[in-house]
């Protein structure tokens, strides 16, 4: 091989290489590491269980006793992270959907 050959490999390898510096990592940028549990397998319900009756919201950090009180109060007195809560649980529990329009952009071209 010529001297020519071996700078057009080198350009070849430095350009490949310059694409992603060395300190960023070899994983893809944006996508967060993934850790499987025993308990969910290969393929487990990527949202969490189906069951949320133990379920309490963020912001009373695991405190049952905070959200018992809480809900004792008055509307006008609860927090509005609380009430927040309480309506986006009441809107997972019963979603509100919307049927499908036909589109035009999907029907075959030759109809026949």
């Amino acid at each position: 091989m010529s001297i020519v050959h071996y700078i057009a490999f080198s350009l070849l390898i430095i350009g490949c290489l310059s694409q992603r510096p060395s300190y960023a990592g070899n994983r893809p940028i944006g996508y967060p590491a993934v850790e499987t549990t025993p308990s969910s397998g290969l393929l487990g319900n990527r949202f969490g269980d189906d069951e949320r009756l133990q379920i309490l919201p963020l912001d009373a950090l695991n405190d049952r006793d905070l959200v018992m009180r809480i809900s004792r109060l008055p509307l006008d007195k609860q927090p509005f992270w609380f009430i927040n809560w309480r309506a986006l649980e009441a809107n997972r529990r019963t979603p509100q959907t919307y049927e499908q329009r036909q589109s035009p952009f999907n029907q075959p071209i030759n109809q026949n």
